[in-house]
């Protein structure tokens, strides 16, 4: 087939599917569409069912969906475990998408903690977080959700239904955005650290493919997202501001630890003078002590051996004396008694008695 014949085919495809579309009234298709959005959410596995089901694309529930939401019960691990099941097809997490942002965006907070309760399921069962611990520290799942290598040798569902190149990275962008806005709902960080995350993860690692100042001058001024821009800057402002103000406290913080730790040093160099002058001071109180034991052992020595010395001198004079009173009782009970015996051995006996007592007062008087 010549390019003629190509390009001949390729228009009545798009005729014929040009026809195809104009048969349906354009009136009709325009109530089907009202129809379909006005319709009324009863509950959140409603919700949740129509979202998966590609028939709800706003982003905001309405105020009386919302009450008649909040006025159901809450989704039961069943129905949550079929809803799972009943999305196993959102591969990309696109309308898994959808359903955090309503979930960010609804003021009722009790259809917040259902949707989180939702989608953290919806994410264990995702093989991009396959084994990670969501209510675990974020910068682990992050770190791993935003590795690519991660996304090529994920095991899908269904591996006869590979992922292209850019349905992986499509995923991979999805994967960290959702994990972003549960943490988000759950009130597990702010906003300055969800930019945080993203710039590292997400435009640091896209800004690194363009090299030159002109090729970054036509992506500043060709962008759109100008609302995006301004908060992120916003965030980054906020957020230096706030990183000033740390760096400000830190900086006074450390000058007060420099000053207490200067005022710890004079202390402990006068706690050590102190500790070394107590030191020669216990070596000497040692020394005395010393010296004072041995001189008491050696007057110990010297009375131990005074007293012996007293003692048999004493006993040696009492002794001798009471020899004398037994020879004068002897000689009293003589018949007749001689009593002349008795009184000069009484009279010497109280001699050497006296003269033994006053040589005892004399040594204590000299000793004293």
């Amino acid at each position: 087939m010549n390019d003629t014949e190509s390009k001949v085919s390729e228009n009545s495809k798009v005729e014929s599917t040009i026809n195809e579309q104009t048969t349906t009234s354009p009136t009709k298709h325009s109530k089907q569409v009202t129809r379909n959005k006005l319709l009324p959410i009863d509950s959140i596995q409603q919700l949740i069912s129509r979202i998966y089901a590609g028939e709800f694309n706003r982003t905001k529930l309405r105020k009386a969906d919302m009450d008649r939401i909040r006025a159901k019960s809450a989704l039961t691990c069943d129905e949550i475990n079929n809803l799972v099941e009943l999305s196993s097809e959102d591969r990309l997490l696109k309308n898994t998408i959808k359903l955090v942002t309503i979930g960010v965006m609804a003021e009722s907070l009790t259809v917040k903690e259902q949707i989180a309760k939702f989608v953290h399921k919806k994410l264990k069962h995702h093989p991009a977080f396959r084994g990670l611990m969501l209510s675990g520290q974020p910068d682990n799942v992050i770190h791993a959700i935003a590795n690519f290598k991660r996304y090529e040798n994920s095991s899908w569902p269904d591996d006869y239904k590979k992922l292209s190149r850019r349905d992986k990275k499509t995923c991979m962008v999805n994967s960290i955005n959702c994990f972003l806005l549960w943490l988000w709902i759950n009130d597990k960080i702010p906003l300055e650290r969800v930019q945080e995350y993203l710039l590292r993860y997400r435009w640091k690692p896209a800004a690194t493919r363009v090299k030159y100042d002109a090729e970054k001058v036509l992506l500043v001024t060709g962008a759109r997202d100008s609302e995006t821009i301004a908060i992120s800057i916003d965030a980054s402002s906020r957020d230096a501001v706030i990183q000033k103000e740390r760096a400000e406290i830190a900086e006074i913080e450390n000058k007060g630890l420099l000053n207490q730790i200067s005022s710890l040093k004079v202390d402990l160099d006068n706690v050590q003078k102190m500790l070394l002058d107590t030191q020669k001071e216990v070596d000497l109180l040692n020394k005395e002590l010393l010296r004072e034991s041995q001189e008491h052992a050696n007057d110990n020595a010297h009375f131990r051996d005074d007293y012996e010395s007293l003692r048999g001198r004493v006993l040696r004079r009492m002794n001798a004396e009471l020899v004398l009173l037994e020879q004068g009782l002897h000689a009293l009970r003589r018949d007749p008694p001689k009593i002349n015996v008795m009184a000069d051995h009484a009279e010497r006996a109280v001699d050497g008695l006296k003269a033994e007592c006053e040589r005892l007062k004399k040594r204590a008087g000299s000793e004293n």
